[in-house]
């Protein structure tokens, strides 16, 4: 398919798509954000993961993801994530019906994210009225919106690009100031010997003491990149997947009954009891193959020649990978795949997935999601909190959503969900 002059292959077939992905390099080539790259140089910002390729991406990706996708770095925050979860439910019990469960998982995750990257909260659940909510929010929204628009913007300031701009001006800020105070601490610590990188739940702390990231002007550039994934996909993400549970009673009773079997006698989560909630983590695994959160996939550029289907595709062709609800909705590979079925995924199950490239919501390979470790235990920890204290159902059960894609899945109108108090 040919885009004004870029031509590009979409690769549809699973198994296609598996070749393509083991034929990556070590720093695979994807196409910039471009309004960001646009961005970050003309105002002179340190260019991010979204933005960079080739060696310049593989040296902020590295050091990046060993202190972001090992299991123990994660089970650090763990923590921090719970007590975020805590508060977020305490909003929840102030209100019986949620009329935009969106909405209120935005806030979530962009508080959620500000504690883990500057160990400090920032008030984004205390009120509708928060400047970094505010900012963060039409940043996103204009980023979404470069995706469909004519990137006029690169020869003029058009009206989107300002908006664009300012929001971004004050990200940027903020985070620089948080680097700055976070770097003065880090070396008061090292000074005094009281830092232990082991045990710090302080991401700003791991990546400037990490000597492979060069500047603290790297480190604000993976934090951008963090709120970047981080907030809005984590918040349609789990409003579908309470959506999916509100709609599916029989699997709501049953992860809570996991809820209740599996958490100690005080109720309160951790990593252990997290850990063996196997469906929990089956109904979110669910939730990702009913609504998938990106509409097209990955995107490749290879540096040798390939063959799928008996066709040569030259290298440096742009290779669209479906990986969409092409293959998360199609019988061949998932039976009864309009179903909302979390035991599918369960071991022993009789939905054997016959190819595991077929269901990859994170990506694959050295381009995978950076947050990816994050995002699944923040997801699970929020998950399991919401279950375990209210019933969650839909005002109109009958009501059906349109959705629609920004790029991320979102619906014509807001999701309205029901919480009742369990006893």
């Amino acid at each position: 398919m040919d885009f004004g002059g870029k031509e590009s292959v979409f690769i549809c077939d699973v198994d296609d798509i598996e070749k393509v992905y083991k034929m990556e390099e070590t720093n695979p080539y994807r196409t910039p954000l471009a309004i960001v790259k646009t961005y970050c140089e003309r105002r002179g910002e340190p260019k991010g993961l979204g933005v960079v390729n080739g060696n310049e991406w593989g040296e902020l990706r590295r050091p990046a993801q060993y202190n972001m996708l090992r299991p123990l770095t994660v089970q650090r925050y763990f923590p921090l994530m719970s007590e975020v979860s805590e508060d977020f439910i305490k909003v929840l019990s102030a209100k019986s019906a949620i009329p935009d469960i969106r909405k209120e998982l935005t806030k979530f995750a962009v508080e959620n994210t500000a504690y883990l990257s500057f160990s400090r909260r920032i008030g984004c659940l205390e009120s509708d009225d928060n400047e970094f909510l505010d900012n963060f929010s039409a940043f996103f929204e204009e980023l979404m919106k470069s995706f469909f628009d004519p990137p006029f913007y690169k020869i003029m300031k058009t009206k989107q690009y300002r908006r664009f701009e300012e929001a971004a001006d004050y990200m940027y800020g903020y985070v620089n100031k948080e680097v700055k105070r976070a770097h003065e601490e880090l070396l008061k610590a090292q000074e005094s010997g009281t830092f232990d990188p082991d045990s710090d739940p302080h991401l700003l702390h791991q990546l400037l003491s990490d000597k492979r990231i060069t500047s603290p002007e790297k480190a604000k550039a993976i934090i951008i990149d963090l709120f970047n994934a981080g907030g809005e996909t984590t918040a349609s993400t789990v409003s579908f997947l309470l959506h999916h549970l509100a709609s599916n009673k029989e699997a709501q009773e049953k992860l809570y009954q996991e809820i209740c079997r599996e958490l100690p006698p005080d109720g309160a989560l951790n990593e252990a009891s997290l850990k063996r909630m196997s469906y929990a983590k089956a109904c979110l695994k669910e939730s990702f193959r009913c609504v998938f959160p990106i509409p097209l996939g990955s995107e490749r550029r290879l540096e040798e020649d390939i063959v799928l289907k008996d066709y040569l595709i030259p290298k440096a062709t742009s290779l669209s990978l479906c990986l969409n609800t092409n293959l998360t909705k199609d019988p061949n590979i998932f039976p009864d795949p309009d179903l909302y079925i979390p035991d599918r995924w369960m071991r022993g199950s009789q939905q054997k997935v016959k190819n595991s490239f077929a269901m990859l919501p994170f990506g694959f390979g050295a381009r995978s999601c950076l947050g990816q470790r994050f995002a699944e235990q923040e997801m699970h920890i929020l998950m399991i909190k919401i279950i375990q204290h209210f019933m969650v159902s839909l005002p109109d059960p009958g009501k059906q959503y349109e959705i629609i894609w920004k790029p991320f899945p979102d619906t014509t109108e807001p999701i309205s969900l029901k919480l009742t108090p369990r006893r």
